[in-house]
């Protein structure tokens, strides 16, 4: 037997054996996620929806105000997404923690301030018991995260 061959061979066995393992070792991420409820489900279509059109430097706000369901404004690390929304008067909000510090929402110029702790979400009441009949813009922040940056606004309609 030549040795050109059995180095093919050996080659060829290396490396059906790095492919297995590579196979074996393969990451949760690969599986399929576990299915959603319903709920679920409408959630994730608002969020993308909402996170699509998120509050950039130079940008419109995003208009919500034909929205079926409330608003998601969700906070993360050192910010909000979106930024800044124009809702109606009617309308309320839901603002969820997912990021790993204690924030909160508080709407300047208004009563309201809220804790949002991780992993949870308030809801904000209708937008008209916090401004009465004063439609207009509104900043709203995390005061424990706003000198980072953590703001953004609301326009009442």
């Amino acid at each position: 037997m030549d040795g050109g061959g059995v180095q093919r061979r050996r080659r060829a066995a290396s490396l059906m054996l790095l492919l297995v393992l590579g196979a074996a070792c393969g990451s949760p991420s690969d599986s399929a996620p576990p299915a959603r409820t319903a709920s679920e489900e409408a959630r994730s279509r608002r969020e993308l929806h909402l996170v699509a059109g998120h509050d950039r430097p130079g940008e419109p706000c995003m208009d919500v105000t034909a929205s079926a369901t409330d608003p998601l404004i969700v906070s993360r690390e050192s910010f909000f997404m979106p930024a800044c929304l124009v809702v109606s008067a009617g309308q309320s909000l839901i603002v969820r923690n997912e990021g790993n510090a204690l924030h909160n929402l508080t709407v300047d110029g208004t009563w309201f301030g809220m804790d949002v702790p991780p992993g949870e979400e308030i809801h904000v009441p209708s937008l008209s018991r916090l401004v009465g009949a004063n439609p207009g813009t509104y900043t709203f922040s995390c005061t424990y995260h706003s000198a980072a940056g953590m703001v953004g606004r609301v326009i009442v309609r």
